[in-house]
């Protein structure tokens, strides 16, 4: 796309009616009152206390297969008292099916019945923490960010914990359960007397595939249950609000042996180092939205193996932040850049070229004040001498701004970054607009600019990155995506993640799809895609890449899923393209095109088998990709899950080989009870050659209070495939972890 059509596409956009103005009209009423309870609650799931039968209870109505049918069988309560926020649900069903519950691990799931409560706390219309529970007792819970449009990894943060509890009660034809909620932990705000929030909900009766939601948010808007901005107006009649405090002082002691090439090059060293490690972690309310977070000794160590992949293109594989300090709030530190891209990349502080640093510590102020949002941080890395090679101290540093405008899903954003060492300097500047246009359609746009002192290039666009897309986030009907993407060939921001540099980028996507009610068809939900395309060149103008995908996808009455698709790509390499030792790609230009057919079964289901197959051409030569994934849940105690990705690759024709690459993962999930869990994983890649072992066992006392035995470990394969001779494993990682959090 031209810089002129660009132009013409944003005077097209600030023509359009910029209301965004909400059409569902429970909220345009006013807001449901929620009261004080009248007694106590004795925290069994059973809902049986006087202080329930003064609360009023909330309608719901079935959101699929038939959306908008009452539903009187789900009973909602919510009420408060000095310190706790309480839900109670009654969840029975007219029919009696079984109840499905399979799962006893924190955060756990493997296809059970469960309840959610969404609670936007301070009213952002932006922000929402979920609750959610199996009829086991087991619980889940996430965050979710950006009114649910994603704008990185961390817009649905599935990793974040929270401290609540929450019990579960079985019933002839159901379950019940009661959550207590700390009122300190929920970003309440007091406006006149009053605190206004809005809250959702949904539970499932999985035998049957289907889904009840309160309040009656629409099926065609993507993410609906998810969104903070069509929740349920509410009022806490009479609630004074809590400042947070929480400390958590953590211990951990391990063992790592590893083997390095002696100086000579001549053969393998073991070395053996053993870790003890204190730290401290500080989250304190300054006030009831603004929230101080202070670390010491940071605890980085992670308890969880990222999956392995293998990479069949020639840009960077992203993997989520799972470590615990940058949870809170990730979802503001969001600016897109297109695709995975991120101006900030938490995964960045800790590492200098590839190896660890360790972090000795830092301050992060996050919160919400009127229509801005806010957040800063800052942590310093410690010097080392690691492999004889001398890691400087680092300083990681952003800020982040975000105001609201035009309307309460929109809001015009500055983020800043900057990364620095004795010689280094990296800063890195955006302007971001995300702006609800008219019911579900977003014009989401960013500006970036990075200054790095060991390379920086003449001229303002080198360094700049400008990202768009208007899109209709819609479901049913028709619904469109477009896109223009440019990175200068020098943009490099120091704590972000480019996926692709130097380049303009355009896309478009326009998909058809519809929903169908009960006996209309074999489908419950049907898309279609006619034209996906992206069209990719270099700054200078020069053809890099075209890529263009066509489909169909269905979702079945009874939960199992379908697609077929086909995709046709061309590809221009300025340099060989490798991905193994015997598979090498020349340079020049290659069109080629393949399909694939997916199943992917109903999750109620006790055995699944997730399958895809992929046949076509490839660089010249051919490709076959298989991918199955079964699972099996033995009972309540046992899971097990397996997964296997194969790629046949034939460059013959290219004057370089065939080879199979494999990618596999065998996963064991044991548990005794809601307290006491263990996983047990394998990964085998054949393109490094290595086994990885990870084997967890976590002693869950309470939220934030847990004991991690971890054990690591990784295998060379074909050892003689060097010289010297590689060691039988590269490392071994023994962990010992225990977390306490006080709390009021």
């Amino acid at each position: 796309m031209t810089r002129k059509n660009l132009l013409i596409l944003s005077l097209l956009t600030l023509t359009l009616n910029l209301s965004g103005q909400d059409s569902l009209t429970y909220l345009n009423q006013p807001p449901l009152t929620i009261n004080r309870l009248q007694g106590e609650v004795i925290l069994d799931g059973k809902v049986v206390e006087s202080a329930w039968q003064s609360i009023e209870s909330f309608d719901y109505i079935m959101f699929r297969p038939d959306w908008g049918k009452p539903h009187s069988l789900t009973q909602l309560k919510v009420g408060f008292d000095d310190r706790h926020l309480y839900v109670a649900a009654i969840l029975r069903d007219s029919l009696a099916s079984p109840v499905v519950s399979r799962n006893l691990v924190r955060d756990g799931w493997n296809g059970d019945d469960w309840f959610t409560f969404h609670i936007d706390a301070a009213n952002s219309k932006q922000n929402a923490a979920v609750f959610s529970i199996y009829p086991s007792g087991s619980r889940y819970d996430m965050v979710v960010s950006n009114d649910a449009v994603e704008l990185g990894s961390s817009t649905f943060n599935r990793t974040y914990d929270m401290l609540w509890e929450g019990k579960t009660h079985m019933l002839n034809d159901g379950w019940s359960l009661e959550m207590k909620i700390p009122l300190s932990n929920l970003r309440l705000i007091e406006q006149e007397g009053k605190v206004y929030s809005a809250i959702s909900s949904a539970r499932t009766i999985n035998d049957r595939n289907e889904l009840y939601v309160f309040p009656a948010m629409p099926q065609a808007i993507n993410s609906s249950i998810m969104k903070p901005s069509i929740k349920q107006p509410v009022v806490f009649q009479g609630l004074k609000t809590k400042r947070q405090l929480l400390i958590t002082p953590y211990v951990l002691g391990g063992n790592d042996r590893s083997h390095s090439i002696n100086s000579d090059l001549s053969v393998y060293e073991k070395s053996s180092t053993f870790t003890r490690e204190v730290g401290l972690d500080v989250r304190y309310g300054l006030t009831s939205n603004i929230t101080l977070d202070l670390t010491l000794n940071t605890d980085f160590a992670q308890v969880e193996a990222d999956d392995q992949q293998i990479n069949l293109s020639r840009f960077s594989l992203f993997f989520p932040e799972k470590r615990r300090f940058f949870q809170e709030q990730a979802g503001l530190y969001e600016v897109r850049l297109g695709g995975t891209s991120q101006l900030f990349y938490s995964r960045n502080i800790g590492i200098f070229e590839g190896n660890l640093a360790p972090i000795i510590g830092g301050a992060r102020v996050n919160g919400q004040l009127n229509n801005w949002e806010l957040g800063a941080l800052s942590l310093q890395t410690q010097r080392t001498n690691k492999n004889e090679t001398i890691q400087p101290s680092e300083n990681f540093s952003v800020v982040r701004l975000r105001r609201k405008v035009l309307n309460n899903r929109s809001f015009l954003g500055f983020m800043g970054t900057h990364r620095r060492h004795v010689g280094y300097n990296n800063s890195a500047f955006s302007a971001d607009a995300f702006l609800n246009i008219k019911g579900e359609t977003y014009f989401v746009s960013t500006l970036a600019y990075s200054h790095d002192s060991e390379n920086q290039a003449n001229g303002f666009l080198n360094n700049v990155r400008f990202a768009s897309e208007l899109s209709n986030r819609v479901s049913d009907g028709w619904f469109y995506s477009l896109n223009y993407n440019y990175s200068g060939e020098n943009f490099n921001p120091g704590i972000g993640f480019l996926n692709r540099e130097n380049f303009h980028n355009s896309f478009i996507q326009i998909q058809h799809g519809k929903y169908n009610q009960a006996g209309e068809g074999n489908f419950q939900y049907v898309k279609w895609t006619p034209v996906a395309s992206d069209f990719w060149t270099s700054t200078a103008g020069k053809f890099e890449t075209w890529y263009s995908y066509s489909g169909w996808e269905a979702t079945a009455f009874n939960g199992d899923s379908y697609d077929i698709s086909h995709i046709r790509e061309v590809q221009h390499l300025e340099e060989p393209l490798q991905f193994s030792e015997k598979l090498t790609v020349p340079s020049g230009r290659y069109f080629f095109h393949y399909a694939f057919i997916g199943y992917y079964p109903a999750t109620q289901r006790r055995f699944g088998h997730w399958a895809r197959i992929e046949a076509g051409s490839f660089y010249g030569g051919r490709r076959i990709a298989l991918t199955y994934n079964p699972s099996f849940n033995i009972n309540e105690n046992i899971n097990l899950s397996a997964s296997w990705r194969a790629n046949y690759i034939d460059l013959t024709h290219v004057g370089s080989g065939k080879e199979w690459l494999h990618v596999g993962r065998i996963k064991l999930e044991a548990a005794l009870d809601l307290h006491l869990s263990g996983s047990f994983t394998w990964q085998y890649n054949s393109n490094s050659k290595t086994f990885f072992n990870n084997a967890r066992i976590r002693y869950n006392f309470r939220d934030g209070h847990d004991l991690y035995l971890v054990y690591n470990e990784d295998f060379n394969t074909q050892r003689g495939r060097e010289l010297p001779t590689l060691p039988r494993s590269n490392q071994q990682v023994f962990m010992v972890k225990y977390v306490y959090t006080f709390f009021r």
